[in-house]
């Protein structure tokens, strides 16, 4: 049986954010968790667009399950930050990131790690 948990250095580009998506959506079919597949690329969407918008290269994607619970990681080399959670607009195009990943997380949260910050989710089931 392969592990049930896989590290990836992500690109430093903006228009890679899908490749974060196709990583859990192929790691998420492989362990059988498809019921988790929709939410999970949804949250590591936002968390490495909100890493190339406001953190330094390199970045990584962590994903590992844990009982009954996927948790994941976004690491970037950016200082400790957390962009504050202004009311959005329904037409605003930035500013959503943060409650969507609360929203389809079960907690979530930013840590300091050696050198930059982790910015980590659970999604249990």
């Amino acid at each position: 049986m392969r592990p049930r948990e896989v590290q990836w250095d992500l690109p430093d580009d903006r228009g890679a954010v899908c490749k974060g998506r196709e990583i859990v959506r192929a790691v998420l079919r492989e362990w059988g968790l498809d019921e988790l597949i929709d939410d999970a690329e949804t949250i590591v969407s936002e968390l490495y667009t909100n890493a190339l918008r406001h953190g330094v290269a390199p970045y990584t994607l962590s994903l590992r399950v844990a009982g009954r619970c996927l948790g994941g990681e976004v690491t970037d080399h950016g200082p400790l930050f957390v962009p504050p959670q202004l009311p959005a607009d329904d037409d605003q195009e930035h500013g959503r990131g943060l409650r969507i990943v609360a929203a389809y997380s079960t907690g979530w949260g930013v840590d300091p790690a050696e050198v930059g910050k982790v910015v980590w989710f659970t999604k249990c089931w």
